[in-house]
């Protein structure tokens, strides 16, 4: 039967068939593009990065969901997936092995699509970014990356920002995990501007984050509560970035930046739970948690203000503050 299939489609249907298969999110240790294996995990806690359950925007996640494995957006049912459409009953050969590739490759694509609207379930934020947010921002991938690797290096300063203001007198794991924290961004920097360069494209000397600069101007002045705030300001960042990367894995159809940002989102879960639990270290858990509510509120708010266009943080019609603000 070798004979009557083109060289290679065993091969191919393998691959699809393993692929459709695969977890949503590896760490960067095992699943990174281009060759950097770090994975999320830090001496101060000496603990690799769970998923973090959420108590916020569970019914957006779980309704989502609910209508994609009901088929509500128009893809097959999954048990069916590899049967051939009616048209296509009784063609043999090499038509069938293509039309069972096809039908694979959709198998995967509705795969990628519910682990997304999973994941995103499982992140406390106060708004969810539609789906059609990450297809608009894909369409120009060489701004969007330059705008990524402005993202990478400020949040590599940040870290070393924070390194020396641990509160108090001293804060074991402060300086391990923002140092772990910096080495991350660092790495996530140099990825990012590799794939600019491999495409012909090069970075800007002038960007502008002004969802970043918003959330910053939240933060109090004064020793233990600007600390506090620097803190949370840093994770409600990562926090939105992973759900945003979430997003682009989902919706992109360029091998390469489709499992960059699959990486990334392991990443990004990662450091919003370091931040979060570094706070908790100096905080009373009541005052911590009210502080938190605020931010992601305004954070909510934040977003919904931003300019579309294609940026990690840019806004989007679909994407409106939460009830709460």
């Amino acid at each position: 039967m070798g004979h009557l299939v083109p060289h290679g489609v065993f091969h191919e249907f393998g691959a699809v068939l393993e692929a459709g298969g695969q977890a949503f999110v590896g760490t960067l240790k095992n699943s990174d593009p281009v060759g950097h294996g770090e994975a999320v995990e830090y001496a101060a806690f000496g603990e690799r990065a769970p998923f973090v359950k959420s108590q916020q925007g569970a019914a957006f996640g779980h309704a989502a969901a609910g209508e994609l494995r009901a088929g509500r957006f128009g893809f097959h049912d999954q048990r069916h997936v590899f049967h051939a459409p009616p048209e296509a009953e009784g063609n043999a050969g090499i038509g069938g092995f293509h039309q069972a590739i096809e039908l694979g490759r959709l198998h995967r694509a509705n795969f990628i699509l519910l682990r997304y609207f999973e994941r995103v379930d499982l992140l406390p934020l106060h708004s969810r970014t539609p789906i059609e947010w990450a297809h608009a921002v894909l369409a120009d991938p060489i701004r969007l990356l330059i705008d990524h690797a402005f993202l990478e290096k400020k949040a590599a300063n940040n870290a070393l920002e924070l390194m020396t203001r641990w509160p108090n007198d001293w804060l074991d794991g402060w300086v391990e995990t923002m140092t772990g924290v910096a080495r991350d961004e660092a790495a996530h920097l140099a990825q990012v501007t590799r794939i600019l360069m491999r495409r012909g494209a090069r970075l800007e000397r002038v960007h502008k984050n002004p969802y970043a600069n918003a959330l910053r101007l939240l933060v109090r002045k004064g020793d233990a509560a600007e600390i506090l705030d620097r803190l949370l300001v840093s994770a409600l960042i990562e926090l939105r970035s992973c759900e945003r990367f979430a997003a682009l894995a989902a919706a992109s159809d360029d091998g390469e930046l489709g499992s960059f940002y699959q990486a990334l989102y392991s990443s990004e879960l990662g450091h919003y739970r370091v931040f979060l639990k570094l706070a908790r270290k100096f905080t009373e858990k009541r005052t911590l948690e009210a502080r938190w509510q605020q931010l992601l509120a305004a954070e909510s708010r934040i977003l919904a203000e931003q300019e579309e266009g294609p940026r990690v943080h840019s806004g989007w019609p679909g994407t409106t503050a939460s009830p709460e603000t």
